[in-house]
């Protein structure tokens, strides 16, 4: 409870990582406690591996920012490809990429797991800390949201006024539908299923960790066995919120066995599994249900 971070233009000076120095106020009869606590703090600030970065209290994982970035940009040419294409583009690499970069969406999933995981799994197991997770998650999806709804709202409401009784404008605003034709912004569905992991995540902040290990171990292996199961069948709701539980739960997975999955060997490993993944995805144009699964998605699990 003493220790403060010590920020200020010498303290990079002093052997520190970002500029901030961990101190300690005069607190009597924790010398020695004080002495060990600074030594595995600081050994916390030299973190490698993983491409991790972290202080007290805060972490970074540039690969999986590298892996963000990647992900945003897939999904971006995605939906660029349609307008590329309507405007005479005759890239044929382009449209091709367009055509598998909705599986962007499959690495968010994995990464939004891993990081809930990381946020949550090291916090003590209360209402206060569910409520705080809870309250944080739906801060961030719908501030950042709803502008960007009303804008599209307006512009609807001026361009194509007919259009906007076919939107579910609840559904839309508390994104409660995943039907893309009740929409007001139909690329929004994957958010929708943000909000359910959420949920369960903030759950588990009420049960013992040990228990929550269990969980995550025995929801992993039924969902594969239910994406199984249901190889040959329809797609439907239910279906792909299976399907995409798994990507965000095997997200979790990794970050359970995050120290194992560390090894520089198995990064070109992981590389090549995953370009091959995403290239057989994209042969057998996999675009919902378990095949998705079982190419993009896998593919996701292994960047």
């Amino acid at each position: 409870s003493c220790w403060r971070g010590q920020t200020g233009a010498g303290s990079r000076d002093r052997g520190t990582v970002n500029g901030v120095a961990p101190t300690w106020c005069a607190c009597p009869a924790q010398s020695e406690t004080a002495v060990r606590y600074s030594t595995a703090i600081r050994s916390r600030w030299q973190v490698r591996g993983l491409g991790l970065l972290q202080s007290p209290g805060f972490a970074m994982f540039n690969n999986i920012q590298m892996l963000r970035a990647f992900a945003a940009s897939l999904v971006l040419i995605h939906h660029a490809g349609a307008h590329y294409q309507a405007m005479g583009g005759i890239w044929g690499w382009f449209s091709q990429l367009a055509s598998v970069g909705f599986a962007g969406v499959d690495v968010f999933f994995v990464i939004s797991g891993f990081v809930a995981a990381h946020t949550t799994f090291d916090k003590a197991r209360s209402w206060s800390n569910a409520w705080h997770f809870a309250r944080r998650r739906l801060a961030r999806i719908y501030l950042g949201y709803w502008p960007f709804l009303a804008a599209m709202m307006a512009i609807t409401w001026v361009f194509t006024p007919a259009a906007i009784p076919k939107i579910d404008v609840l559904g839309s605003v508390f994104l409660t539908t995943i039907k893309l034709d009740r929409l007001a912004i139909y690329v929004t569905w994957s958010l929708t299923f943000e909000l359910l992991f959420y949920a369960l995540v903030s759950a588990t902040l009420l049960l013992p960790m040990r228990q929550v290990n269990r969980l995550v171990y025995l929801a992993a292996l039924g969902v594969f066995a239910s994406l199984v199961a249901t190889y040959s069948q329809a797609h439907s709701a239910v279906q792909i919120f299976t399907a995409m539980l798994f990507e965000f739960l095997a997200g979790m997975l990794i970050y359970m066995h995050r120290q194992s999955l560390g090894q520089r060997w198995l990064v070109p490993v992981c590389a090549l599994l995953g370009g091959a993944a995403f290239v057989l995805g994209a042969r057998l144009h996999a675009t919902d249900g378990s095949i998705r699964i079982f190419t993009f998605g896998l593919g996701a699990v292994a960047w």
